[in-house]
């Protein structure tokens, strides 16, 4: 089968990976054959190995240009957080409901396969989540240091905040009653209602009572 995309190795590259996103969002990575991709893409299947390596090196592939696009991104936006800690973690509330709302498809895709990973792409994967997150606890952690949020334990706050904002995705409806700045607002007031609010715990005898 002669290829329809263009000769260029770079643009093939980036067809692959289109396409392989969206065979695996609409049957699985598992489903998924070779075959299907290399006819959709418009290449003989012996020619797609040439780029992917192999069919679990190209989900490996995918999945970590997607969380390390989500950490470049950020980067590259983060020197116009607002100076002070609450705007600051306004701000990274919405950067990360804004970006995800903008991929559904692709964030679907991440969340659903990250169990397919071959255990090397799980570790780089698992490294460049734990950087982004490193990025969320230096703004709870400078609203700490200047006295703006009470002393608390970070990695709790940082976990209740990433829940909140990673379940967007599942539930927002960019044609329903609630707009995405809206969500945007909502979110990031609760992230900072949540680092506002120390942590006590209670026992059973005070819960109780």
């Amino acid at each position: 089968m002669a290829r329809t995309v263009g000769s260029s190795g770079e643009r093939t590259h980036a067809e692959i990976r289109r396409v392989a996103r969206k065979l695996i969002r609409q049957q699985g990575f598992d489903a998924m054959s070779v075959r299907q991709l290399a006819d959709e893409v418009g290449i003989q299947s012996g020619a797609l190995y040439r780029y992917i390596g192999s069919k679990q090196a190209l989900l490996g592939d995918v999945m970590v240009t997607h969380i390390q696009s989500l950490l470049d991104e950020w980067l590259g936006v983060a020197d116009n957080s607002p100076n002070d800690p609450i705007g600051a973690l306004k701000y990274f509330a919405q950067f990360h409901i804004r970006y995800h709302a903008a991929r559904v498809d692709d964030t679907f895709l991440f969340y659903r396969e990250v169990r397919s990973l071959a255990p090397k792409d799980a570790e780089t994967v698992r490294d460049i989540r734990r950087r982004y997150e490193e990025c969320l606890k230096e703004v709870i952690q400078s609203g700490i240091d200047q006295g703006v949020f009470p002393k608390q334990d970070i990695k709790l706050t940082r976990m209740a905040i990433f829940g909140l904002l990673a379940s967007v995705y599942t539930w927002f409806d960019e044609d329903g009653e609630t707009s995405l700045d809206e969500v945007c607002a909502f979110c990031a007031n609760w992230s900072v209602s949540m680092a506002l609010t120390p942590q006590k715990i209670q026992s059973s005898h005070q819960l109780s009572a």
